[in-house]
This record gives C-alpha cells, structure tokens and sequence, in this order.
C-alpha cells in the first residue's frame, strides 16, 4: 500500500513494538505466562486447541505506548498505516474513540480457515492454531469500512483495493 498511496504513509503495528522488547519480557516457547507477552491455550468453537497472546502487566504498558505512539505521530501530521489484530469490537472501538479527532478508514481482512492454516505453516516462524484463534475473535462485532477477501484478492491486488476505495473515501 506505501509504494501505491500518493502521499507518505508509515507502517506501524504492535509487532514494532514487541521487536523492541528486550526477548526475556516475552514467552513465545510455551505457555507459561510471562511479564510481556506469552502464549495461550484456548479452546476454538470447531472443537479444536488454538493459542492466544495473553499480555502479561509489561505487555500491557507496551500496548499502551503503541496506542500513545499512534496518536502522537498523527498529532505530528504523519499518514498511517495501522496494522493490529484487534480484539473484536471491544478494542476496535477503543482505537476509534482514540482516533475520534482523525480521520480514520477501517479494513477488515479475512480468509477461510484452510487458508489460515496453510498460510501458518507456509511461514514456518507462527505459532500453530493462532491465526485460527484470531478467526473466531479479531472481526466479531466489527463494522468495516471496507472487508477483504484474501481467499479471492493477492496482497498486491488487496493493497491496490484498498487504496482504490480509500481514494474515493
């Protein structure tokens, strides 16, 4: 999306954050808690185990300077991208009470679950029954301003999507 928006835009999402945490805060190897973020075991409407980021007392602190960071490079007129993958409705309204004074665009992506899974895997380095845990979570309760398909649309051709209605928003 940054090479085909016309203005300047920045990238920023949670996982900026996490790369800046010193790796003894987090425990991605099990799912004993951790001070930062760690995994958990959660049981999946299909009848299935998926995992969890839980977000130990530091985890938090971190999710609330990537809320504060957020606002204070639009307060500085920067163009954002945000990537987050929101607890359903409850923090997506969150972000938008934040952002209430900006101007805000909200893009839902989905897939299938074999999708999921296989996309999972294919990465080698994500955790396994996580993205299936975000299926069931991320979009419920959620109003869109635009939803893709990432089953039907490439990335390039989502990207181009998105850019195409946000023009016209």
């Amino acid at each position: 999306m940054q090479s085909q928006l016309s203005d300047y835009y920045l990238h920023i999402g949670i996982d900026t954050f996490i790369d800046m945490m010193p790796g003894k805060a987090n425990n991605w190897h099990d799912t004993a808690p951790a001070d930062g973020f760690s995994w958990q075991s959660v049981a999946l409407p299909n009848g299935k185990t998926g995992m969890r980021v839980y977000s130990g007392s530091y985890g938090k602190k971190i999710n609330d300077a990537f809320h504060l960071c957020v606002k204070t490079l639009l307060n500085a007129g920067h163009n954002l991208i945000i990537d987050d993958v929101a607890d359903g409705s409850r923090e997506v309204n969150i972000w938008l009470d934040e952002l209430k004074n900006d101007s805000v665009f909200t893009v839902g992506l989905a897939c299938s679950i074999t999708s999921l899974e296989q996309r999972e895997i294919a990465r080698g380095y994500r955790t396994l029954g996580s993205s299936v845990e975000q299926y069931y979570r991320v979009h419920h309760g959620v109003k869109y301003d635009l939803m893709i398909d990432t089953d039907k649309l490439s990335t390039q051709e989502a990207a181009k999507k998105i850019v195409e209605v946000l023009q016209k928003y």
